[in-house]
């Protein structure tokens, strides 16, 4: 909810925000109800000034990846917000790309 905000707030102040839910979408590609594009892709024909990644505990493995997938897409900054990381910052201060 909170990149939600984010975009909403971004968007009532003339900028363009997208948000994509890749682990809802990871979830209906499994069951085959849907085509799911890469970060990569949807990163690449954004083309964002600024990426931001909502991290949960339960799916820190997948922003791992995630974010290293993001860093490989593109040279905007990464920021990080969410549960686990206000928890748990120190568990990304070595990612060179994260804000």
């Amino acid at each position: 909810m909170g990149l939600m905000l984010l975009a909403e707030i971004l968007e009532s102040n003339g900028h363009t925000a997208r948000v994509v839910d890749f682990s809802f979408l990871s979830y209906l590609a499994r069951e085959g109800r849907h085509s799911v594009p890469t970060i990569a892709e949807v990163v690449g024909e954004f083309e964002p000034d600024v990426v931001g990644l909502s991290v949960f505990s339960y799916l820190y493995d997948e922003c791992c990846v995630a974010i290293d997938q993001v860093a490989q897409a593109t040279e905007a900054p990464i920021i990080l917000g969410g549960p686990h990381f206000a928890v748990f910052p120190d568990d990304f201060k070595n990612h060179p790309r994260v804000s």
